[in-house]
């Protein structure tokens, strides 16, 4: 089952560039400025929200939308 759900997931946040979030090409530490730091954590929980509409609500309790550090955890998605 996960493996078809992440097919999912990578495909539609692929179609919409956001696959570097997951797989941590794009990275909270590679934007310049705190503009960038901003927009940066915006589009993360964006994308983990539209990830999160994905799982089955009994899971949902395991995803943490708290903020981390970026230094530690580079994404919420890449820990979701």
């Amino acid at each position: 089952m996960y493996d078809i759900w992440r097919l999912r997931i990578q495909t539609t946040l692929s179609a919409y560039s956001m696959w570097e979030f997951v797989d941590s090409t794009l990275t909270y530490a590679s934007q310049a400025d705190a503009a960038d730091w901003l927009k940066w954590k915006l589009l993360d929980n964006r994308v983990l929200g539209l990830m999160a509409s994905t799982i089955n609500n009994s899971l949902l309790t395991h995803v943490s939308y708290e903020w981390m550090d970026p230094v530690v955890c580079p994404s919420i998605l890449k820990a979701l």
